[in-house]
């Protein structure tokens, strides 16, 4: 029998990835109090994970700051591995599902550069 699923939790854990990454939607956000600080909740619909610096950092920097603006916002969630008290551990990294198409191309054109100056100095008359 396993007993992973007598100890299912409000949160979702990596071992809920064991069948591969998961592309899903944003369907809200709270903050919880835990003994470390208050953190964020991102709501999905697939379940909920608690959003670490690492995985906050990417949501905003990819959705912008405001999580209300993440509602709707297709993520997906990866199982990896972290280092975490000197030990290697399982957990749920949090990437956005940006369509190709929107994504900002970068801009590939070559600067031409021409010199400052491009009087031969022995042309100066002085």
């Amino acid at each position: 029998m396993d007993v992973g699923k007598f100890m299912q939790g409000a949160f979702l854990r990596a071992a809920d990835l064991n069948e591969g990454d998961v592309v899903t939607l944003v369907t809200g956000s709270t903050t919880k109090d835990f003994d470390d600080g208050e953190r964020i909740i991102l709501a999905t619909e697939f379940g909920s994970v608690v959003l670490n610096k690492t995985n906050l950092k990417r949501v905003a920097g990819a959705f912008g700051s405001d999580t209300d603006r993440w509602v709707g916002r297709s993520v997906k969630l990866c199982k990896e591995e972290t280092n975490f008290a000197g030990k290697q551990v399982d957990c749920i990294r949090v990437y956005p599902d940006i369509p190709k198409e929107t994504r900002p191309l970068r801009d590939t054109r070559k600067v031409e550069t021409r010199p400052k100056h491009s009087v031969d100095p022995e042309d100066i008359p002085f």
